[in-house]
């Protein structure tokens, strides 16, 4: 293989023709079959059957009284910010290695996100590295349960107790993971 003089997105030759695909998911006729039906009825957005119904099926699945059902991680953690309500230039600590929709969450409500290291064999934030990067103006941490794996949730809790800080948990990647016998993200 020779070495490309310009990247792709330049015009170069790309690496590969065959798209490289990280996460592939898995729909049967039955996913089809409910996203037509939803796509048919009166209600595809908002507050209708389908939706309450996937809000009761989670909050028991999660043993949670309230879950609020969005479109996306990223509006779920925007609201997550936004009922909050952090004096702006406030700062979050968010791993270095995430989707986007965890950075959106604070820098959509004027916060400002300080990167954390990661560790390299499971994604998630370092926790030791959590008390050299607050400062009087961090208000929050965001761990991410990446891929499945939840993050250290002790450590980073007493962490957050510590210094007065709010953990925002973004466990969209982990739904049904368990961190020491408990659900992530409750």
């Amino acid at each position: 293989m020779s070495k490309n003089k310009s990247l792709a997105i330049n015009g170069g030759e790309p690496v590969t023709k065959t798209p490289i695909i990280i996460h592939k998911p898995y729909l049967d006729e039955e996913d089809f079959s409910a996203i037509e039906k939803a796509a048919r009825s009166t209600f595809i957005s908002g507050n209708g059957p389908q939706c309450m119904e996937f809000e009761k099926m989670l909050s028991e699945y999660l043993g949670m009284k309230h879950v609020l059902f969005t479109n996306s991680c990223t509006t779920a953690l925007d609201l997550a910010f936004k009922a909050k309500n952090f004096p702006p230039d406030s700062e979050v600590i968010v791993p270095n290695f995430t989707y986007t929709s965890t950075a959106l969450g604070p820098l959509l409500n004027n916060l400002r996100i300080k990167l954390i290291d990661v560790f390299a064999n499971n994604g998630n934030i370092n926790p030791e590295k959590i008390e050299s990067l607050i400062n009087e103006k961090t208000v929050a941490i965001m761990p991410v349960d990446y891929a499945g794996n939840p993050a250290d949730m002790d450590i980073i809790n007493a962490i957050a107790k510590k210094y007065n800080l709010w953990v925002v948990q973004d466990s969209a990647q982990s739904i049904g993971a368990k961190y020491k016998g408990k659900k992530v993200g409750t």
